[in-house]
């Protein structure tokens, strides 16, 4: 039987970005286990409620190193080993496979922030606000429509 353990950052958000992921590891294992912040785990487990062959792990979250410590722990008590996302799908990709009982660590954050970082200081919503984003494309000059198709928009 093949079974991992999925090593998530605590967020709610982050386990929402994560859900075509986990979902995708579910169809390749027969058993996968999510480390799971006690404080989402209603709304975690709810929205994996179809996947048959995933079960949670409530972590205690009253601090990120209590989180971190907890999940460590339970490696070390298993005897499991832990993959990065990167190098977990490198081997994947290559032909290979994953120690049995593994645990893949999926630190987006970790990626996420890398990827922010490359992106031009004067192109990031710095207020981050809505009304910062463009709400026309730029090509759209409200004064090229007609005066027709403009009454026909307001009415």
């Amino acid at each position: 039987m093949k079974k991992i353990y999925l090593w998530p950052a605590q967020g709610f958000g982050d386990a929402i970005c994560l859900n075509a992921l986990i979902r995708n590891i579910c169809n390749e294992y027969d058993i996968v286990s999510l480390f799971c912040s006690e404080h989402f785990f209603k709304s975690i487990k709810w929205m994996f409620r179809d996947v048959k062959n995933l079960s949670f792990i409530k972590v205690p979250y009253p601090s990120h190193p209590v989180w971190e410590d907890h999940i460590r722990s339970f490696i070390l008590q298993n005897n499991l080993k832990v993959y990065e996302l990167t190098e977990a799908g490198k081997i994947k990709s290559s032909g290979g496979v994953l120690e049995g009982d593994s645990v893949v660590k999926l630190g987006i954050h970790h990626d996420l922030g890398q990827f922010c970082r490359s992106i031009p200081e004067g192109s990031k919503n710095l207020d981050h606000s809505l009304d910062a984003l463009p709400t026309e494309p730029s090509n759209f000059r409200a004064s090229s429509l007609s005066a027709s198709a403009a009454n026909s928009i307001g009415s």
